[in-house]
């Protein structure tokens, strides 16, 4: 009887013990995936179509002409930021986001508002431009779910031509930047975006800026860097 309490004592010893080590293993598993994810740049791309509205105060007629145009944007986004280190590089700030921001708009109908009334006309060409460097902070509020707000300084150019009205501008603009991503597997996921631009100008000095709203969505692609 004496030995069959021995051996449940070892038994129970030997087991406490293998319990202990496997913790301690799968611990020291997490605390490394937990470097080696510290140590990771990540890298998004994300490619989108949308529309974008800009309105443009002209004080020569006390009046505004306005134009809301299909969007063709591409966005490059890096979370983290390289850092030298002793042994290399490593990532500092790992939330901390960086963007490049690029907006195409084309065609649309231009439409000009007075105190008398207001017209639309088809614009014989529509183009804009513009790009921002951006830097903000990515949010996780859920598993796989980005929400990044950013601000930056940019530039744009305008060309609208319609008849003896147009806007032919260009300057440098501020953007205020919102997405919020989800992504259904490591490598892909969707992206919505509004980006609101306030380019001053410095072409002319029929108005102060143009104030321009985007709205997009597509997808996005993450790629991890192991620095």
């Amino acid at each position: 009887m004496k030995s069959k309490k021995i051996v449940t004592v070892l038994v129970v010893i030997v087991v406490m013990c293998c319990s202990t080590l496997f913790a301690a293993e799968a611990k020291e598993d997490a605390k490394k995936q937990d470097k080696a994810a510290s140590d990771q740049l990540e890298f998004n791309m994300s490619p989108a179509i949308g529309l974008s509205a800009a309105v443009y105060p002209e004080k020569k007629i006390n009046g505004t002409l306005s134009i809301a145009q299909f969007d063709l944007g591409l966005n490059a986004t890096m979370i983290g930021i390289p850092w030298p280190t002793a042994s290399g590089f490593g990532v500092r700030g790992k939330r901390t986001t960086l963007m490049l921001d690029a907006e195409i708009g084309m065609g649309g109908k231009l439409t000009l508002k007075t105190e008398a009334g207001s017209a639309s006309a088809k614009p014989e060409k529509a183009v804009s431009f513009l790009i921002n460097a951006l830097v903000g902070y990515t949010f996780e509020p859920f598993k796989d779910g980005y929400l990044v707000p950013a601000i930056g300084l940019g530039s744009g150019v305008y060309r609208i031509e319609a008849g003896y009205e147009g806007i032919y501008e260009a300057g440098i603009s501020i953007p205020l930047y919102l997405s919020v991503k989800y992504f259904f597997t490591d490598l892909v996921g969707i992206e919505a975006t509004a980006i609101n631009s306030f380019l001053f100008l410095t072409t002319t000095r029929d108005s102060n800026f143009i104030n321009t709203f985007v709205l997009k969505v597509g997808p996005v692609f993450r790629f991890n860097v192991k620095m």
